[in-house]
């Protein structure tokens, strides 16, 4: 079940990243879609296409082929379409699709005015709505195929969209968001239980899952967000009291690296493990070992690689093109 990380961080980056544009349109009252995205590119194309190059060099290195589709459907975003090269960045391409899709929602939601009123919740319904009724008729019609069921951004972006859904709730319907999760959070806490336990019970490739299972996976991870939300200087407090707040900072730590983490760690880890448990342990190291020296690795490939690249393109990102001024405003946040 651990692939499920992949629907936590959709669910998660739909609030986040809406919340900037919320924000930004609560303060004044416009939005500037287009510095928007361009922010995000500094962000994700760097270190992605810098983690291309690694695997072109490794394939090379080798003697592994890479066909013309495969690199292509990697550069231009598609390789949740077609197999790219990396292999886990379908999530990549699907996140590309969001942005592009969000920053047009809500400019012509801003261009109308109505950025705060009912359209947006709507518009987030109807495509959670599209998704799992292309989900099922995808499931009624074809064979199975992870291009085809899995990774396709119009059968998985609901996701990202149940994200957009609680931001917006917590940006402009905060008060009546907050007296609901604390009169009925005791049953809110079953129905993220409820959502997550199909997945330790059933394959992903099963029916159930690749329909109502990625609903139900971002209705929990949601709700489990909006709990945490609104009850947030409540595990403060225990994080504080409690020596779980050095496993807090130590999951902080990795969490700021995680995007090249999760870029390299079906290579880095690998590869790395392989070669010092060959060169120095002759292929005898156990399972728990060779898995320690794959994290040891991801870990720190990603910090490297973070330090290199990322850090330095955001530090110029922020010098040219700053966050977008906010004026006073009366949202809570």
């Amino acid at each position: 079940m651990g692939w499920i990380g992949v629907d936590l961080f959709f669910v998660l980056s739909g609030f986040l990243v809406s919340g900037l544009l919320f924000r930004e349109y609560a303060a004044n009252g416009s939005l500037r879609a287009g510095r928007f995205l361009l922010r995000r590119a500094f962000k994700i194309y760097p270190l992605f296409y810098a983690v291309v190059m690694i695997y072109l060099l490794y394939n090379w290195w080798k003697g592994i082929p890479v066909t013309t589709g495969s690199l292509l459907a990697e550069l231009f975003f598609f390789q949740n379409y077609h197999p790219g090269i990396i292999g886990i960045s379908w999530s990549l391409a699907i996140e590309e699709h969001f942005y592009l899709l969000l920053a047009l929602m809500l400019t012509l939601a801003a261009a109308r005015g109505c950025v705060q009123g009912k359209i947006v919740p709507w518009v987030c319904i109807m495509v959670m709505l599209l998704c799992l009724t292309g989900r099922a008729l995808t499931n009624a019609w074809l064979p199975f195929s992870p291009y085809t069921h899995f990774f396709p951004t119009h059968l998985r972006i609901d996701s990202l969209t149940a994200g957009v859904l609680l931001s917006w709730c917590y940006h402009y319907r905060y008060e009546a968001t907050k007296i609901f999760i604390r009169r009925y959070y005791p049953v809110l806490l079953i129905v993220v239980a409820a959502g997550l336990l199909p997945v330790f019970l059933i394959e992903a490739e099963n029916e159930f899952i690749l329909v109502p299972g990625f609903t139900l996976l971002y209705v929990a991870f949601g709700t489990a967000l909006a709990i945490g939300l609104v009850f947030q200087w409540r595990i403060e407090r225990i994080l504080a009291a409690t020596s779980l707040k050095g496993l807090y900072r130590a999951l902080a730590f990795i969490g700021r690296y995680s995007y090249a983490i999760y870029l390299v760690h079906m290579l880095a880890g690998p590869a790395i493990s392989n070669f010092i448990n060959q060169s120095f342990f002759g292929g005898d190291l156990q399972l728990l070992p060779v898995f320690l020296l794959k994290t040891v690795a991801n870990i720190g490939t990603g910090i490297v690689l973070t330090w290199l690249i990322e850090k330095p393109v955001l530090r110029l990102r922020d010098r040219y093109f700053p966050t977008p001024v906010l004026k006073p405003s009366a949202s809570h946040v």
